[in-house]
């Protein structure tokens, strides 16, 4: 089977089914609200690029811990008040029928 006609078909792994082997990899935007919850500005991003056709969207690096944070307009997660933002994101994703995934910088091993 040729390269091309692969691309587009469903790929199964154990976890998750993807709708063609199309992932938008992770691209810091520096979108997010200077205390780093999600801002309209980074939902409409992610949405449009879910909407895209993409099976998966690699959502930008996000700090797990406020000493690893690379600038202010940077994603956190590291307290519970980032989680509804958060979770907006993931529907927004979710909705136009793409996996999301989310990069987390910051933390220990």
């Amino acid at each position: 089977m040729a390269a091309g006609p692969r691309l587009f078909s469903p790929l199964r792994t154990n976890r998750a089914v993807f709708k063609n082997r199309i992932m938008m990899t992770p691209l810091y935007l520096g979108y997010a609200n200077p205390d780093g919850t999600v801002s309209s500005l980074l939902l409409d991003h992610y949405r449009e690029m879910a909407a895209s056709g993409a099976a998966a969207i690699v959502v930008e690096h996000t700090g797990v811990d406020p000493s690893g944070l690379g600038s202010p307009y940077m994603l956190r997660i590291d307290n519970a008040r980032f989680i509804p933002g958060l979770s907006s994101l993931a529907r927004a994703i979710q909705a136009e029928g793409a996996l999301d995934f989310l990069k987390r910088v910051g933390e220990s091993a």
